[in-house]
């Protein structure tokens, strides 16, 4: 092999191992300075032993690869001047039988190196390694820019907003898209026409208020105004809750019962509702009375709720409470055992869906649709929830509460006496009236029948019939002593 050729490919590759170093370097001063300007942007702990750590691994890798790239093999070498030069393989030739003896390739090795002799002189060192010098100087500013960077960053003072009575307001395309939203939700419903209506107007007279209002405070006092005035609306024709609560003060707990299952106002669980409630509340063989007793009984809560009889929900209730007498007077004409007397019970309470489903929805749409409108305003105009007063549809009655006073005579109904059969005996029997509190059914019957007869005028002659039959079988024993026998 000849010495030169050995010098040339130290020298190559001594040449390679420089830049290779030279980018390495450059590499992780660039990505230490790059880290250490960020981090310090960021307030980071510790900022320099992360900068350096990454960097210098990162310049190592970049070295790894360079050096196996930049560095090259005799062969490789060989190759590269026979193809640069045109030398027609011959140091490929000479590196291939470096070992080798003989006259030939002597000769070949020796007209290899006079070739050498000619080659041209290296290029300046500039030129050869400006690659190198742009990389590290690029590093260096990079790396300097990174050391000189304050680590404390000068906080500005705290933000004061303005005065919540300074704050400015704008009605922006999307509030009023959104409130046009709310008036087409509430035209749309199912509400009772009335306070659909009054809502509608309230919402489309905000929205004219809110397009000349430039101040938030003044803002908040129209929407504000406008979900309470929605409640004001919404609340005379919400009489569910005082209907509950006159049924639930009876001591019939099947009228009780059935206040629990007007309250959810959900229509579709109502028969599941009466049934669960009411089962065990009915004794089967005096069950005619029973039924006659509960519409009585309903009638009498239903007026003390001084609810107007247009109510529809006022309305419904009676004309359910009526289906009991209509069943009342089926079992008084017809025998039936007790399973059949059960299965008209069932029947009696899915009807209750029928018979009040509607008024029932109405109401149940009524109260919706003001939380939504509540609940939009709010969240369209960014207002604090706690600025809203109490409003009613968020408040219910505490009702079902167990009793514990008084007689469950009548199968839980109102305690009017006690009998045999079909025969009822009130003389001395205890019942819960609201003025007198508990006394002997014998001393308020009067005025109850004269309750009764009050409402005669709205009732079939089919049902004032079975109601008359009802109170003459208590006066047989109401105002007698009960252990004389008629």
């Amino acid at each position: 092999m000849s010495e030169k050729f050995k010098q040339l490919t130290k020298s190559i590759n001594r040449e390679a191992l420089i830049k290779s170093l030279a980018f390495g370097l450059s590499c992780a001063l660039f990505v230490a300075g790059l880290l250490l300007l960020i981090f310090k942007c960021a307030m980071v702990d510790g900022y320099w032993l992360y900068s350096a750590g990454i960097g210098v691994l990162s310049g190592g890798i970049v070295f790894a690869v360079t050096f196996l790239l930049f560095r090259k093999s005799e062969k490789a070498i060989a190759k590269s001047f026979d193809t640069k030069l045109g030398l027609q393989e011959k140091m490929q030739t000479m590196v291939e039988f470096e070992n080798a003896d003989g006259t030939i390739v002597q000769l070949q090795r020796e007209q290899t190196e006079r070739l050498m002799d000619e080659f041209p002189a290296k290029e300046p060192f500039f030129k050869r390694y400006l690659a190198n010098i742009i990389a590290i100087l690029l590093a260096v500013a990079m790396f300097t820019t990174g050391v000189l960077i304050p680590t404390t960053v000068e906080t500005p003072p705290p933000y004061t907003p303005p005065s919540q009575d300074a704050q400015k307001f704008e009605f922006t395309t999307w509030k009023k898209n959104a409130l046009t939203g709310v008036i087409e939700d509430v035209r749309a419903s199912g509400m009772h026409e009335t306070p659909k209506a009054q809502t509608i107007e309230k919402l489309e007279a905000l929205y004219t208020a809110l397009e000349t209002e430039d101040l938030r405070s003044e803002m908040e006092i129209l929407v504000i105004d406008a979900i309470v005035k929605t409640d004001g609306f919404v609340a005379p024709f919400n009489t569910y809750k005082q209907i509950c609560i006159a049924l639930d003060k009876s001591e019939s707990q099947p009228v009780r019962e059935l206040a629990l299952a007007i309250l959810p106002l959900n229509a579709g669980d109502m028969a599941m509702t009466l049934e669960e409630g009411m089962e065990g509340d009915w004794t089967m063989e005096n069950l005619t009375v029973e039924l006659a007793l509960f519409p009585a009984e309903v009638y009498l809560r239903l007026q003390e709720s001084q609810i107007e009889e247009t109510d529809p929900l006022f309305a419904a209730t009676k004309a359910y409470a009526d289906e009991f007498l209509t069943l009342a007077g089926e079992l008084e004409e017809t025998a039936h055992t007790e399973e059949e007397k059960k299965e008209k019970l069932i029947s009696l309470y899915k009807k209750a869906e029928s018979v009040m489903g509607a008024a029932i929805e109405e109401q149940f749409e009524n109260r919706s649709i003001a939380q939504h409108v509540r609940n939009k305003l709010i969240e369209i105009f960014e207002i604090d929830p706690e600025k809203i007063p109490e409003l009613s549809i968020d408040v219910e009655p505490v009702i079902g509460q167990e009793r514990n006073d008084g007689d469950d005579n009548l199968g839980g109904g109102g305690g009017g006496g006690a009998g045999d059969g079909e025969h009822v005996y009130g003389g001395s029997g205890t019942i819960y009236d609201p003025e007198e509190g508990h006394v002997e059914y014998g001393k308020v019957y009067d005025k109850y029948y004269k309750e009764i007869e009050k409402l005669y005028s709205s009732l079939s002659e089919e049902e004032r019939e079975i109601l008359s039959a009802y109170f003459a079988k208590l006066s047989n024993g109401a105002k007698q002593d009960p252990t004389v026998q008629p």
